[in-house]
């Protein structure tokens, strides 16, 4: 089950979607 925003991102690990989380919660200094 891959969102809609995760659409383009299939290509990528399934990792990348945690990590995005991670950065939306802790944004990069």
């Amino acid at each position: 089950m891959a969102l809609p925003l995760l659409g383009p991102t299939r290509q990528v690990p399934s990792h990348l979607p945690f990590s995005l989380t991670r950065i939306s919660q802790s944004p990069p200094s």
